[in-house]
């Protein structure tokens, strides 16, 4: 599961960014119920983390890319 970060150097290289939280879900297939819900709660709490901190991200590359480039 560590090609995360490998895959953040590569996309560095691009010159694309990378949120710094990951969210990795281990055994994907005993980790979600035949409805789309998790099987343990603790998914919930942290997907919720890493998508406002994808939300905050989207939020300030925006803002910034309203200001233009620095080059």
């Amino acid at each position: 599961m560590r090609v995360a970060m490998h895959l953040r150097a590569v996309l560095a290289e691009l010159g694309m960014p990378a949120v710094p939280s990951i969210f990795p879900i281990s055994g994907i297939y005993s980790s979600i119920d035949e409805n789309g819900e998790a099987v343990e709660k603790q998914y919930n709490k942290r997907v919720k983390r890493f998508i406002d901190e994808f939300e905050w991200y989207v939020s300030a590359l925006k803002a910034q890319r309203e200001t233009g480039v620095p080059y």
